[in-house]
């Protein structure tokens, strides 16, 4: 006990040598003038409570206070006197007068003074810190609920969980109804002193805390109690002076006069921030306001940042406006300020005084505010003016582009772009979206525009940019000819913003022509002879200044050596005669008959109507692809392309449903040597509408008027890109053309023909056959189309049961199939689906009809295969989506396997690899996901043929058979290895042969084509191969032999499928012609295909 007080007298010697005060600026002073001064003032209030002190506190009582002090504090004061001088700088200033002035004045009392302190800090109930300086006890609490937090407490120095002490003693926070470790929940206050006049306090806590708790803040300059506001921050700067719910109180701790501490409540805590201005007045020096209008940002906004700001005051004046970290804005006029700042939240502050030789500083005026600037990110990366090119030939954008839509705020946005002011795509979301500037969307030249309109936040935001899609095509009038044989080309460009400067045709001979163009559109035709047998690739480059130079190829122009005549040469090229109509006549009835004659020295070989529409004068036509207006079907074709003409006969071509406009008619002729020759002629459409028709008015006549006004809608009727997806793949705009060319064709019987058949019987026959279909086609036609839901999926896993979907499939031919051989194709057919991956698009369509409305679930598969080798799929749909058949309805070749239902699909049947088919039962559109499409194959010898990983030998019993059966397998093994090693090195001989090289490459250049499904190349491809075939080595021609045969048996697969599909669309639309035609090309076909291929092609023509 003695050496505890020992210790303690020889700190407080030691303190009190040292002559340190605190100035009223809070600057240490070690001025002996200023302790002097200090230790005279407070000398008789220091005596005062040296008097009023207990001096015979029992011993008892002094050693209780030792005890109660940390020796850890003691200790640590002793080692960091400077860190507990800086401490007592802010403690309470009559604290230091009585404690240490005193003690420094008189070292004889000092051991008084300590014994005062000791005795009084021993009727404490709290807690005792002791300074380097003297020991002080704490603040007592007001209530005995309620918990003080002391800058920089410590749990060591504060034992009492609802109190904390620092240093000094100051009181920062209180806490009303406190319950342990509430303390430990709020963080320290934050201040900011803003300027001599204004300070920001920040008060949080780690988590919510929603007890009351008063606040206490040291003023940044001593004031008049009405001179000091407070206002809340977080409540669009509410004043909380008066509001006796904040309870605001004023303390004048050094007893001047002025207010120099405040505190307030504060109702909860997350993060609140208060300000603190001291507006001070003197009427000593001026009685005239300086008045401060400041008009500046609020809440949330967006650059420019604008501040107006005028004042109002007779003399000198400066300003400064200063925004939140940003360098202060100093001015002495009205001043208009507009600003761009970064993203985040500001406080900003006008400060404007009275400036003149600084006397009058006091005269001044504030004003404050705080906003946020949230610019954000508003975004489509496209580039103005950006041009795209598109290629006509691969129907190809050339520079395609993923545009990215972003903000960086929740925004609801709509996206549109248009083609020359006309809609062509809307998109709606609320999330960055990325749009593939593709040929989908850029599908024809012209201006386009691309409009975002970003509807949140408030107000709307728009993002307009404008760029411009140009596009070319090349066109020949044969892809073979012989050598020293013309071939027209027509090169076609379309450039509708900037003006194409130049082009070029390269005719992949080495040759070339360049023309100046200087104009946002052409149509050049080129004759080009090539004098060497080959294939030739034209390629047009086109110049526009200020892009890069596009580029397009035309493939597939085969030059053959001329055929020996068996005649003299004939060089003399067709005569053409266009009959009727006579050049540049007008017409004012909306049908014209065509007729031309051709003649030549030896035989004519074919010739060729076309019709080109949207001419610009009765002169200058464009003859592009996009112009043509017949022919534009296979059956058109048919009637254009006559290889059956006579010599100097009269042919005629009869054409009705002309819209006005000027029109150019073209006929070309080849003869049997391949001179050609063509002739064009011009003709105006210009229909009379007041003309009356003087033919007879019949009963059906209104609604065919009205179901034809119904087509029209629906044609001329303006689609979205989906829609347009939708209305292709059902065939919906070709089924409604088609089905208003039957009500032409029905309303002409009635109005015209009915009159001239030859008898009663006939006539009553005729009109029962076209009122039934006239009855069938008012309901066939489509009044509106709408997509009400969208779903796609990618799907790889497989989840089928490969034994069930066999036995199914078997069970339909009536076939057994035993256990092994069941479990081996299940095996098979399981790692069969690794070679498939499918993507689909599910939509959920409503099709308005005359008789009411039809939903559907539209369901298209995308089939990309790693072998296309394989050519059945199965599509499976479980029973829980669908319980028989009878409700899907395939837009594709397809049998049905079994009613649950499974249906067998031949991949060579699909165009573009895609499966398409509806539903017409109601069902959630995301049942379509549990439907399956596999890969299948029934036929076990075609893996078992080879050594595979697929081979599976399965045992009944163990006996000697099994080593039989092993040693067997293993023969096969080696034998198989052996053929296939003799095969390999035959092969490497072989290829040091030229034309084995070129005919393994041509073999390759025939798979490639059928997979992209031109049938045209493949077919030329194999001519080749035949033309080679001869002059290859004798001991080649057996196996090239096989490959011959097995190239010509797929293409022909392909090609009778194709042409089944044009049979029945002939056989359709009831076109005796086109069918009698199209038939006799797939006789020829047939005979050449496998017996398998035959039995499915004679199934679809006979309906099976």
């Amino acid at each position: 006990m003695k050496g505890k007080i020992f210790l303690i007298f020889l700190v407080f010697s030691l303190l009190v040598m040292s002559p340190i005060t605190i100035g009223a600026d809070g600057e240490i002073n070690n001025s002996e003038d200023n302790l002097n001064s200090e230790l005279n003032e407070d000398n008789n209030k220091n005596q005062e409570n040296t008097e009023t002190t207990n001096a015979n506190s029992s011993s008892e009582d002094l050693n209780k206070v030792i005890d109660e002090v940390p020796k850890q504090d003691i200790n640590d004061n002793e080692n960091n006197e400077s860190n507990s001088d800086k401490q007592d700088i802010n403690d309470d200033e009559n604290n230091e007068s009585n404690s240490d002035k005193q003690n420094m004045e008189d070292g004889s009392n000092e051991s008084n003074s300590t014994e005062i302190d000791l005795e009084n800090l021993s009727s404490q109930e709290n807690s005792v810190y002791i300074s380097s300086n003297n020991i002080l006890p704490p603040e007592e609490p007001k209530e005995e609920q309620t918990a003080a937090l002391l800058v920089e407490s410590s749990k060591e120095e504060n034992p009492n969980p609802c109190l904390g002490y620092a240093a000094l003693g100051k009181k920062v926070i209180e806490i009303e109804n406190c319950e342990g470790g509430d303390i430990e929940k709020i963080k320290l206050p934050e201040e900011l002193e803003i300027s001599e006049f204004e300070k920001e306090v920040i008060i949080s806590s780690k988590e919510d805390f929603n007890k009351p708790i008063r606040v206490y803040s040291i003023l940044t300059k001593e004031a008049n109690k009405e001179e000091i506001k407070i206002f809340w921050k977080n409540e669009n700067n509410l004043e909380i002076t008066q509001d006796e719910s904040f309870s605001v109180e004023y303390y004048d701790e050094n007893e001047n006069g002025l207010i120099d501490k405040v505190s307030w409540i504060v109702p909860h805590l997350s993060e609140q921030k208060f300000k603190i201005i001291v507006e001070i007045e003197n009427p000593k020096e001026s009685t005239e306001e300086l008045l401060l209008n400041v008009t500046g940002p609020s809440g949330q906004t967006r650059n420019p940042i604008n501040f107006n700001i005028e004042v109002n005051y007779s003399g000198n004046f400066s300003c400064n406006l200063k925004i939140g970290n940003e360098e202060a804005l100093a001015f002495s006029s009205n001043k208009n300020y507009s600003l761009d700042l970064r993203d985040g939240d500001y406080n900003w502050e006008v400060i404007c005084y009275d400036s003149v030789d600084g006397t009058n500083s006091s005269i001044t005026n504030a004003t404050f505010g705080d906003f946020s600037v949230n610019e954000g990110v508003y975004d489509a990366n496209l580039t103005e003016g950006k041009l795209y090119f598109l290629d006509l030939i691969q129907n190809k954008i050339q520079n395609p582009e993923t545009i990215t839509i972003n903000s960086t705020n929740p925004s609801n946005y709509t996206i549109k772009i248009k083609r020359n002011e006309q809609e062509i795509y809307v998109k709606e979301s609320f999330n960055n979206t990325n749009i593939l500037m593709n040929e989908l969307i850029l599908s024809s030249a012209g201006n386009y525009t691309l409009s975002v309109k970003f509807k949140e936040p408030s107000p709307e935001y728009e993002i307009l940019k404008n760029f411009y899609v140009a596009s070319a095509n090349i066109t020949l009038n044969a892809t073979s000819v012989e050598e020293g044989k013309p071939v027209k080309i027509t090169a076609i460009g379309n450039s509708q913003d900037k003006a194409i400067s130049t082009i070029i045709i390269d005719y992949g001979d080495g040759t070339s022509d360049y023309n100046h163009i200087n104009a946002n559109s052409f149509s050049k035709e080129f004759v080009k002879t090539y004098n060497k047998n080959g294939n030739y690739n034209i390629k047009l480059l086109i110049t526009i200044p200020g892009e890069d130079t596009f580029n397009i190829i035309k493939n597939g122009l085969v030059v053959t050596k001329p055929t020996t005549p068996t005649n003299p040469k004939d060089e003399k090229s067709p005569e053409i005669e266009l009959l009727y109509p006579e050049d540049k006549e007008i017409f004012e009835v909306n049908h014209v008959n065509f007729s031309y004659k051709a003649s030549d020295d030896v035989k004519i070989q074919n010739c060729t109507f076309k019709l080109y529409e949207n001419c610009a004068s009765i002169t200058t036509c464009s003859t592009s692809e996009s112009n043509l207006a017949f022919p534009l079907n296979s059956q058109q074709k048919s009637l254009a392309n006559n290889f059956s003409v006579q010599n100097n006969k009269e042919i005629r071509i009869d054409l009705k449903d002309f819209d006005d406009g000027i029109y150019l008619w073209e006929v070309e002729c080849y003869d049997n040597s391949s001179n050609n020759a063509w002739e064009r002629g011009f003709l105006k459409i210009k229909v009379n509408e007041s003309q009356t028709s003087t033919t007879q008015n019949y009963s059906q006549k209104a609604e065919i008027d009205r179901l034809k006004e119904i087509a029209d809608h629906f044609i001329t009727k303006s689609f979205s890109l989906e829609e347009k997806e939708v209305l292709e793949d059902l065939i919906l705009l070709e089924d409604t053309k088609y089905y208003k060319k039957r009500l032409l064709d029905i309303e002409n019987f009635f109005r015209e023909n009915y009159k001239y058949v030859s008898s009663e019987e006939l006539r009553n026959k005729k009109t029962e056959e076209y009122l039934t279909e006239l009855n069938e086609i008012k309901n066939k036609i489509p009044k509106e189309i709408s997509i009400k839901e969208n779903y796609e999926y990618v799907k790889n896993s497989v989840e089928t049961d490969f034994e069930d979907v066999i036995k199914s499939y078997f069970d339909s031919t009536n076939t057994q199939i035993s256990k092994s051989s069941l479990k081996k194709l299940a095996t098979i057919n399981r790692e069969l689906q690794n070679d498939i991956s499918i993507s689909t698009k599910v939509r959920k369509v409503e099709i308005e009809y005359n008789n009411g409305t039809q939903e559907i679930i539209l369901v298209k598969k995308k089939i990309d295969l790693n072998d296309d080798s394989h050519e059945r799929i199965l599509e499976i749909i479980p029973k829980e989506v669908l319980e028989n058949s009878d409700d899907v309805f395939f837009l594709v070749d397809s049998k049905v396997i079994q009613k649950d239902p499974i249906f067998e699909i031949d991949y060579d049947d699909l165009e573009k690899g895609e499966i398409l088919y509806y539903l017409t039962k109601k069902i959630k559109i995301k049942d379509i996901e549990k439907t399956e499409t596999i890969l299948f194959e029934d036929n076990l010898n075609k893996f078992e043929r080879g050594v595979t990983g697929l081979f599976i030998l399965e045992f009944t019993s163990i006996d000697n058979t099994i080593y039989f059966v092993l040693i067997f397998v293993l023969l096969v093994v080696l034998i198989s290895m052996v053929f296939f090693v003799i095969k390999k090195f035959k092969m490497i001989g072989w290829k040091k042969e030229p034309n084995v090289v070129r005919v393994l490459n041509l073999i390759e250049d025939v798979k490639r084509a059928l997979k992209e499904k031109d049938i045209e190349r493949a077919r030329e491809k194999y001519y080749k191969i035949k033309e080679i075939y001869p002059v290859l080595p004798s001991k080649t021609k057996p196996y090239f032999y096989e490959k011959i045969k097995e190239m010509l048996i797929r293409i022909d697969r392909k090609d009778i499928f194709g042409l089944v599909k044009e049979y029945q669309e002939a056989k359709r639309k009831w076109n005796k012609e086109e069918v009698l035609r199209l038939y006799e090309d797939i006789r020829k076909i047939y005979e050449r295909l496998p017996e398998k291929d035959r039995k499915k092609v004679y199934g679809i023509i006979n309906g099976y």
